[in-house]
């Protein structure tokens, strides 16, 4: 039984030690990471992905960068591929990979916040699920529930053995 609790335990700890170096090391380094909510970057960015971006001037975007932005007064995120840019109006038009159209308003220089440098793939549904509204205290009573019953059962492994 203990063999069971440590492997639990060393899984978590790891499962843990990942996420934040996968958060963290980025942030070092200059970046932001986002989770994408959506599929209009597919194939090339999937629903559920974390991507790491990095501030650049706006000078040093070109057409075909994927950059990510903000809109509306909330500070959503949007993160689609530049189409065109009005160096003069200091504005890019964006679009989703997979959209049919270009996205309606252009983006203007202050809403950028950077350049997609990196993805990695389905590590975004983790966080969002962690995100949501006492799911971590669900989880955290799931751990310490699961954690009393093997005490319970190693205890009981013990009391056999000094008969």
């Amino acid at each position: 039984m203990r063999s069971i609790r440590s492997r639990l335990v060393k899984l978590t700890e790891g499962m843990f030690c990942l996420g934040m170096l996968m958060m963290a090391v980025p942030v070092l380094v200059g970046m932001q990471c986002y989770t994408v909510i959506s599929g209009s970057m597919e194939p090339k960015i999937p629903k559920g992905a974390v991507i790491y971006v990095k501030k650049i001037p706006f000078s040093k975007i070109r057409p075909k960068d994927v950059i990510t932005y903000r809109i509306g007064e909330k500070g959503g995120t949007v993160t689609h591929r530049v189409v065109r840019i009005d160096k003069d109006k200091k504005v890019l038009f964006t679009k989703g990979d997979r959209n049919e159209i270009q996205d309606a308003c252009p983006v203007k220089e202050g809403q950028i916040q950077g350049i997609v440098k990196g993805c990695i793939p389905v590590v975004g549904y983790g966080i969002l699920f962690f995100k949501a509204k006492y799911r971590m205290v669900i989880l955290i009573v799931l751990l310490g529930t699961a954690e009393g019953i093997c005490l319970l059962m190693e205890r009981k492994e013990e009391q056999k053995h000094k008969c």
